[in-house]
């Protein structure tokens, strides 16, 4: 019997060492992925802007009435893409609530254009030049629509990412701190704002720098002089 009760001890304890093995490889790997994902989603990203980029310059370079099709493959999590002057802009979000950007330059104008909540894997667009005020520039649409940048996208929510309690103003990426990123975010988001691309979210409280109960220049200037001095902001919202 005493020997009995020591083999079911020794079994309870090699249980227990199994299951604590366990639980600290999916610490570790939850740990170590969460930054390998987001590092895969923002190269997806990465390729499938330069993939629109690439090709507006090729169009570009034939003239005005040239078009193509490009099917851009949209990675997880994307919240919005913005085509506006010579950029590409997506912002996704990462692991633990946070948000990232991914902005690619491009040589050629952009008409104005952004497709929030894009699903998820291909998205087939259509690519092409037109005149807009005696210029030629790029107009991306989807596909069964044509080549119409007069018309809203099927995937337009015209409703900008909200603020969340406790998050410090000025910190419009939500990553605990103000830095020149917010500058060039928060022009981006004056200009949507102000052409009616893009509705202010309800709460706009991480935008209202200047604590006036809107969002303008002067917040503009205020969130890039906190950028460019300590970075950091003591009121929250």
């Amino acid at each position: 019997m005493k020997r009995r009760g020591q083999f079911s001890m020794e079994y309870i304890l090699l249980v227990a060492l199994v299951v604590f093995i366990l639980a600290i490889s999916i610490v570790l790997y939850i740990r170590f992925s969460t930054p390998a994902n987001e590092q895969i989603t923002r190269t997806q990203g990465e390729q499938a802007l330069e993939s629109i980029t690439s090709l507006s310059e090729d169009i570009i370079a034939y003239g005005e009435g040239s078009r193509n099709k490009i099917v851009m493959r949209v990675p997880p999590r994307v919240t919005y893409i913005t085509l506006s002057g010579k950029e590409a802009f997506m912002r996704f979000d990462s692991e633990g609530g946070k948000v990232s950007d991914v902005v690619i330059p491009s040589n050629v104008l952009f008409m104005s254009r952004t497709f929030v909540n894009p699903p998820e894997g291909k998205l087939e667009l259509i690519v092409g030049a037109k005149d807009d005020a005696g210029e030629v520039k790029v107009c991306v649409s989807e596909f069964e629509r044509g080549l119409d940048c007069g018309v809203e996208s099927e995937y337009v929510i015209m409703d900008a990412f909200r603020c969340r309690p406790g998050q410090m103003i000025g910190d419009l990426d939500d990553d605990g701190k103000i830095s020149n990123e917010e500058g060039a975010i928060a022009d981006k988001m004056s200009t949507l704002f102000g052409s009616g691309e893009l509705n202010p979210p309800e709460e706009i409280c991480c935008y209202d720098a200047d604590g006036d109960g809107d969002f303008d220049g002067a917040d503009v200037i205020i969130i890039k002089q906190i950028a460019s001095t300590t970075g950091l902001n003591d009121r929250t919202c």
